[in-house]
């Protein structure tokens, strides 16, 4: 879960290098690509908060996903 927040903070940050090494090395300890997803999708109403927009974290979730 710390890779997961740590990636989430680079999201609001708007750094996309540096949500998708954090976000694929917490995918990897997840083992649960579902899981993943539907715990980062849980996380969002804090992101939203802080001014990401939901079409942005969803595309970037996705393409953290895709490997």
């Amino acid at each position: 879960e710390v890779y997961q927040n740590l990636g989430h903070i680079a999201v609001i940050q708007k750094d996309a290098i540096k949500t998708m090494e954090l976000y694929k090395k917490s995918i990897g300890l997840f083992n649960d690509k579902a899981k993943f997803y539907n715990s980062s999708m849980q996380d969002f109403k804090y992101l939203q908060k802080a001014g990401v927009d939901k079409d942005y974290f969803i595309s970037t979730l996705e393409e953290a996903l895709k490997e």
